[in-house]
């Protein structure tokens, strides 16, 4: 099922439900978890945010280190994420890269999203810096929040 627009965000968001669901099981699919994750940001960078809720929720009774549980998700997540580029990046090339993660640091389309800097970057003359300076502090306020 696609959206209207064309975009598949109905299938990132059946993707990070059974991510959740899966997390929230008591049983030791753990990697799966990671895989669904990794599969989510995948194709939409955005669920990214989740991962370090979804590290603290993974044996939550204790305490901030790492345990075996955690250990999974995180090289699942990991090792799912590498194959994915490796494959893609085998494809399609540096332009996968680009299109994928590069883009969204030196972001010019000040239109595309509700950031708080809209204004700002409408307004300003097209900078990559000015683009490196408004993405540091959403990936600090995810790290802090998150």
């Amino acid at each position: 099922v696609i959206a209207t627009r064309g975009s598949y965000e109905s299938i990132v968001a059946v993707i990070v439900l059974t991510m959740l669901y899966n997390a929230k099981q008591s049983n030791e699919r753990t990697w799966l978890t990671g895989i669904l994750l990794a599969l989510a940001t995948h194709f939409k960078i955005y669920p990214i945010i989740y991962s370090l809720a979804l590290y603290f929720y993974i044996d939550h009774n204790s305490s901030l280190y790492l345990t075996f549980r955690r250990f999974q998700l995180v090289m699942s997540f990991i090792l799912t994420t590498i194959i994915l580029n490796v494959i893609f990046y085998y494809y399609y090339g540096y332009n996968y890269l680009h299109e994928t993660y590069l883009y969204h640091i030196i972001r010019r389309d000040a239109r595309h999203n509700f950031s708080p800097y809209f204004y700002l970057t409408y307004l300003s003359p097209k900078s990559y810096l000015l683009s490196l300076i408004t993405f540091i502090p959403q990936i600090f306020n995810t790290l802090i929040l998150s």
